[in-house]
């Protein structure tokens, strides 16, 4: 059997793409079997490295309240009480996530005092008039955090809708602009404000 230079160039070609594919193979599975080895010990560093330091008992968090840069509320927790919260050894990234969720920022972590701080319109304690999701007149408390919420819903909400009031009183309340020392004020104001 006689083969022509066209049989010899295919036979040729053919074998040079059989050994490129042999390599190939052969480098991606050296390659990958490195690469775990080096997944492994990234692992067992980034296990190390994430070991982290328990908060000790006397330690304390420090949460403001502040509204235009100005000190509204200011509330120390202890780590005892966070335990009633937080699951397992208290420590630093426990807390920021445990508070991250309310919305405070980390600042500081300094002499066993982990501060955060928190934007807020409202100040704590104080009653404020303004409208549910369902667009009714309602009372809200704000809480130790700075958000509001209804005490009662049966008691602060009213049966009045938003769109019956004036023009006036409807922006007010949307922007929770009523505020009061006692929730009895609250309440004659939103019992004028619907009559």
């Amino acid at each position: 059997m006689k083969f022509s230079k066209t049989d010899y160039f295919i036979i040729f070609a053919l074998s040079v793409l059989l050994i490129f594919a042999i390599s190939f193979n052969i480098a991606m599975k050296f390659i990958d079997r490195n690469s775990a080895k080096s997944t492994e010990n990234v692992d067992v560093l980034s296990n190390t490295s994430s070991v982290e330091k328990v908060l000790s008992e006397d330690s304390k968090v420090i949460l403001k309240l502040l509204n235009n840069d100005n000190e509204i509320s200011k509330l120390e927790v202890s780590i005892q009480e966070l335990k009633n919260f937080i699951s397992g050894d208290i420590t630093l990234n426990k807390v920021k996530e445990y508070y991250s969720n309310d919305k405070f920022q980390f600042v500081e972590d300094k002499h066993n005092e982990i501060i955060f701080v928190k934007n807020a319109s409202y100040i704590p304690g104080r009653y404020y008039l303004g409208i549910t999701d369902k667009e009714f007149v309602a009372v809200f408390k704000c809480d130790h955090y700075g958000n509001l919420f209804i005490e009662k819903p049966e008691e602060d909400i009213s049966n009045r809708n938003l769109e019956t009031l004036p023009e006036s009183a409807q922006e007010s309340l949307r922007e929770f602009k009523y505020e009061y020392e006692n929730k009895e004020e609250a309440l004659d104001e939103l019992m004028a404000i619907c009559s």
